[in-house]
């Protein structure tokens, strides 16, 4: 019985259907219904995930400088107490302020809100906050919502227009920053020295 059921035409429109889709364990399935419960039971993170007004929002402009084309694609955007928030939604190990601070610093993170907001501003100006919305991704699944202060964002921001310039140079130049034209020294690791016994 179980085996016709494999051969018949219905399963084999359910495998073409299901290639498409993504599958989740039952274990992935958990910790989604985990993190979701716990954004809830935060005020500000449920409030900001009820209040949304575009998600997955894609963007692009052109770089008045530059003239180079310009994409970003916002998780969320939503209003809260009046203001109206760009969200980057972020899963994490480590939810607790300086922990995710570091993340953020660690990965660009602050970066990726200023690109946003900026793009977003020439699109349609307007003041807006920006925010991340932190979740751990193992029990207990502890949620922070962290608003980035204007200082993070213009120091972002001055980051990225940095390294906008440095690609349109690239491009114009066809000429690509590398690890340097000099030879350099390279000894072995202070971990294999020391298990060499040279350290």
């Amino acid at each position: 019985e179980k085996d016709k059921r494999k051969k018949s035409p219905e399963w084999a429109a359910f495998l073409r259907d299901a290639e498409r889709k993504a599958t989740l364990t039952h274990e992935e399935k958990q910790h989604i219904v985990g993190m979701t419960r716990a954004l809830a039971s935060c005020r500000d993170a449920d409030m900001l995930m009820r209040n949304v007004r575009a998600r997955e929002l894609s963007i692009v402009w052109r770089d008045e400088e530059t003239e180079l084309l310009c994409k970003g694609r916002i998780d969320v955007l939503s209003v809260l107490y009046d203001r109206t928030y760009i969200v980057d939604l972020k899963s994490c190990v480590d939810a607790s302020r300086n922990a995710f601070r570091r993340q953020s610093e660690r990965f660009g993170y602050y970066r990726s809100l200023a690109w946003y907001r900026w793009g977003l501003s020439v699109l349609h100006p307007a003041s807006r906050r920006a925010a991340f919305l932190a979740i751990e991704k193992t029990p207990p699944y502890a949620a922070a919502v962290y608003e980035l202060t204007d200082n993070a964002l213009n120091a972002g921001l001055e980051e990225m227009r940095a390294l906008l310039r440095k690609y349109d140079n690239s491009m114009k130049s066809g000429i690509w920053p590398g690890y340097g034209d000099d030879i350099k020294d390279m000894d072995l690791s202070p971990w294999l020295q020391k298990d060499l016994g040279f350290a």
